[in-house]
């Protein structure tokens, strides 16, 4: 499992998802318009493969925000089983997936 998420980020770190077409572009955002949580992540991460911390979180700020999360889940067994803390994760991708195109098409308008 480590392997491939080792692969993976190196991929990212010589391939920028915004320069290659072979990356699929967002279902959700193909059809509604309207981000999903996930939304910039792949930039994101490339961006995170070059330091470059602002951009990132300018592209997705919950992936940037949850990179410690993540990371304490994958050593301790004990957080990784918390039924509560996996449930306030899904409340905060909810919120988080409502209020950046909320706030979006705020600004636009």
């Amino acid at each position: 499992m480590v392997g491939i998420g080792v692969a993976v980020l190196l991929f990212l770190y010589f391939w920028n998802p915004s320069e290659i077409r072979a990356f699929p572009k967002c279902p959700f955002f193909a059809l509604t318009g309207l981000k999903c949580p996930g939304c910039g992540t792949l930039r994101a991460i490339h961006a995170i493969t070059h330091l470059r911390l602002l951009e990132a979180f300018r592209l997705n700020p919950l992936l940037v925000a949850s990179i410690p999360v993540l990371a304490l889940m994958c050593v301790s067994p004990r957080i990784r089983s918390n039924v509560l803390l996996g449930r306030i994760l899904l409340v905060l991708v909810i919120v988080w997936w409502i209020a950046r195109n909320v706030f979006r098409n705020l600004s636009c308008a």
